[in-house]
């Protein structure tokens, strides 16, 4: 009769676990699509955004250098010196990453006076007539979007001004094809279309390419995308949003002018077997906690028995997880596992005896479960959520992440049983993978993503705090002579090398980061110019000395913060103290 009663009472309740576990698999399964949904937009956002920045930085150094020219006390519109213009785009294709600038001077009348890329002195096209004419009316200068009879580019127009007249209009184009590259660094396959309206004006075109009518804008485009959208139709694609199917992450950015008019998108595709991982790993994470907990109110109905009590206490004491049965006082069971943790406890009386309860442990971080949440304790809030939260305890000086779950039994005693998983290499990864985003992966030093992020951080510090900062800007002195005699693998050695140098001779705080190709940037906290000039020739002379892979020089530019200066006012300064130390005759420091 006995046996009978467990038997039956075994039956119960494995039908009571099965059923609450299938019921809660299928709502986790309509939640992980919920999920998936959040996290692929939250992705493509951070990817549309990440693309935006690059095409604003490349436009925001393009109109730096369209402002110099423009300024410069040389330049005579009534005699425009074309050799001194094409010796300097011959510099800045050797010793920058603007491997195709192109330059235009106009008079008043807009008449060409110098095209950089052609012999032809036609008028100039319809679209760039706007935005100049608008340069002149407002006398101001303008970035934005054009299209011309060789290519889509990036622009920006100066007025140039003598004697207070406006008497033309200096502009300079650039290229799509770096946007791409630094995409390409992150796995993200691009393309740039102009849109097929537009695409026929482009009669002499600069990449040379067509695809389905239109015309591709980037001479880098990826093969394997052009092909995806021609098979699903490109036109699909040119709208300003985002797509996810067969295993693609697309995304379409839409290329506008100063008035707001979208000549072109810039197509982007990520391929989402790395994020469908992540999201399996968390879905069946999250169920085999949900059907642990169901586990053990099954379980907890036989510990009332107390014939049963110690043969369910050793099938818990399996679990790789921690099990905890809770009354209204105080904890009343814990199985082994807890004791891997809770190491310096002798038993769950010593426990409860010298800390009583486990939010004693729990460290109070947005985002993390704490003692009251939402004005309830942390356990009367868990029983009401439906799915695991996520704790963080310092036990012993070690700080844990565990994912923790609640359910109340036994109604008429207020029993519950809790569950914590651990999730520490979970933790691990996640904040491997943000490290990933924001470092470089050939010398291991923070990456252009983060210095923009970090210098805004310390213009609002410093411009709260009224604070010193100061930047140092620098880079090697004819690198692309190095990969052009010694080779990619010496040039990328280079790199290595004396960025270990450089970094061995900063402090913890100092933010060094590279931000092109070998252009290097140092956030300098709480240091006014004078120290930041030390800092810079110092590193200029170790460098000289090194003489490690091979013998290189660097070329410095330093700057200081000055109150309530925007950090794109202050990165320009630092590029173009860097730029006149270049002009300068190189491996030397220039203040800014």
């Amino acid at each position: 009769m006995f046996k009978n009663k467990i038997l039956l009472l075994t039956t119960l309740a494995a039908v009571i676990v099965t059923t609450l576990g299938i019921k809660y698999i299928n709502y986790l399964q309509e939640r992980r699509q919920n999920m998936a949904l959040t996290k692929y937009d939250d992705f493509a956002h951070s990817v549309k955004k990440n693309l935006a920045d690059i095409i604003a930085q490349k436009q925001t150094s393009t109109m730096a250098i369209a402002l110099s020219l423009a300024s410069d006390r040389a330049l005579n519109i009534n005699q425009i010196d074309t050799k001194h213009y094409d010796t300097l785009l011959q510099k800045y294709k050797r010793d920058t990453l603007y491997q195709n600038i192109w330059i235009q001077i106009v008079d008043k009348q807009q008449h060409p006076l110098y095209k950089s890329w052609s012999q032809e002195k036609n008028v100039t096209n319809i679209f760039q007539t706007k935005d100049i004419t608008e340069v002149f009316q407002h006398n101001k200068p303008i970035s934005s979007v054009t299209i011309n009879q060789y290519d889509l580019v990036l622009e920006a127009i100066a007025p140039i001004v003598k004697n207070n007249k406006i008497v033309g209009a200096l502009e300079v184009m650039s290229h799509f094809n770096s946007i791409a590259r630094k995409l390409k660094q992150s796995d993200i396959e691009s393309a740039v279309l102009v849109k097929k309206e537009f695409s026929h004006k482009i009669t002499k075109p600069f990449t040379n390419l067509f695809f389905d009518g239109y015309y591709v804008a980037n001479k880098n485009a990826s093969k394997e995308l052009l092909a995806y959208l021609h098979q699903y139709g490109i036109k699909n694609y040119m709208q300003d949003n985002y797509k996810l199917e067969n295993t693609k992450l697309i995304i379409s950015y839409p290329l506008s002018d100063y008035h707001g008019n979208t000549y072109a998108y810039f197509i982007a595709s990520k391929n989402l077997h790395s994020l469908a991982q992540l999201e399996n790993e968390f879905f069946m994470f999250t169920t085999v906690v949900i059907l642990g907990l169901l586990i053990i109110l099954g379980i907890y109905l036989y510990l009332t028995n107390k014939e049963q009590k110690e043969y369910y206490k050793n099938i818990i004491d399996f679990s790789t997880n921690i099990l905890l049965i809770k009354d209204k006082n105080q904890i009343v069971e814990a199985n082994k596992k807890f004791f891997k943790y809770f190491k310096n406890y002798n038993s769950l009386e010593d426990f409860i005896q010298k800390n009583g309860s486990i939010d004693n442990f729990f460290v109070e971080e947005e985002g993390y479960l704490s003692k009251e949440m939402d004005g309830q304790t942390w356990l009367e809030y868990l029983i009401q959520q439906q799915e695991p939260q996520k704790v963080k305890m310092n036990i012993d000086g070690e700080e844990y992440y565990f994912s923790i779950a609640a359910s109340k039994i036994l109604d008429e005693e207020q029993n519950y049983s809790i569950i914590l998983a651990a999730i520490t290499d979970e933790e691990k990864y996640k904040k491997e993978l943000e490290e990933l985003t924001v470092t470089d992966p050939l010398t291991g030093i923070k990456n252009r993503r983060y210095f923009m992020n970090k210098l805004k951080d310390e213009v609002q510090r410093a411009n709260r705090y009224h604070e010193k900062l100061s930047l140092v800007m620098f880079d090697i002195d004819h690198f692309k002579k190095v990969n052009d005699e010694h080779g990619h693998d010496v040039g990328d050695k280079v790199l290595k090398e004396y960025t270990k140098l450089i970094s061995s001779k900063l402090r913890e705080h100092d933010s060094f980061c590279r931000i092109g190709g070998e252009e290097f940037i140092i956030i300098l906290p709480h240091v006014e110019l004078s120290g930041a000039l030390i800092v810079a020739e110092k590193l200029r002379k170790s460098i000289e000395k090194h003489k490690k892979v091979l013998p290189i020089t660097m070329s410095f530019g330093v700057v200081e913060f000055k109150s309530e200066e925007t950090f794109e006012h202050l990165f320009k300064r630092v590029d173009n103290a860097l730029y006149e130390a270049k002009e300068n005759g190189r491996n030397r420091v220039v203040a800014g």
